[in-house]
């Protein structure tokens, strides 16, 4: 069972396709987007919404790097359950505004890089080993789609906020 929390996540993900290959295609496509992003752009906040852009790209750096590290955790045999954390005291103490979105978009690319080396470097048997995420059993496979489909999530709402079509 997905812990409910991750279920509007994985529900954005086919999980028949190359989890990798989706991971290499995602981040490029944002990328590309926030390369095109003025620093004053990243300053907005589009109600109702609460963060800015430079808030949100940070939030998504921090995720996956969490993401991925249960991901490894559980690839690797850890036993100790992994537990919650808290995004808005991330978001908070990372201090994103302060710092340029030409520095997030660069962050959030080398964070994508090392994810997609991560789950390409995975032995196939352990894509299927479960562990202990907030209460929940997962396995590497479902964290790797709880990944990515936040990572959609958060994309689908700058599409919008942006008014960015597909």
């Amino acid at each position: 069972m997905t812990e409910p929390v991750f279920k509007k996540y994985t529900d954005l993900i086919d999980g028949d396709v190359d989890l990798t290959d989706m991971m290499r295609d995602q981040g490029t496509e944002i990328s590309s987007w926030l390369a095109k992003i003025s620093e004053s752009e990243s300053m907005l906040v589009h109600a109702p919404y609460t963060w800015t852009l430079k808030e949100v790209v940070n939030h998504l750096s921090d995720c996956e790097r969490v993401f991925s590290f249960r991901a490894l955790w559980i690839a690797r045999g850890g036993t100790m359950p992994l537990v919650s954390f808290d995004e808005n005291e991330f978001s908070l103490r990372s201090r994103a505004n302060d710092f340029s979105i030409e520095a997030l978009a660069a962050e959030f690319r080398a964070v994508r890089q090392s994810t997609v080396t991560l789950f390409e470097n995975l032995p196939e048997s352990s894509w299927h080993s479960v562990g202990q995420v907030i209460g929940f059993d997962v396995t590497v496979h479902k964290q790797a789609t709880i990944l990515l489909g936040h990572v959609s999530h958060h994309w689908r709402i700058l599409q919008k906020r942006f008014g960015i079509s597909h």
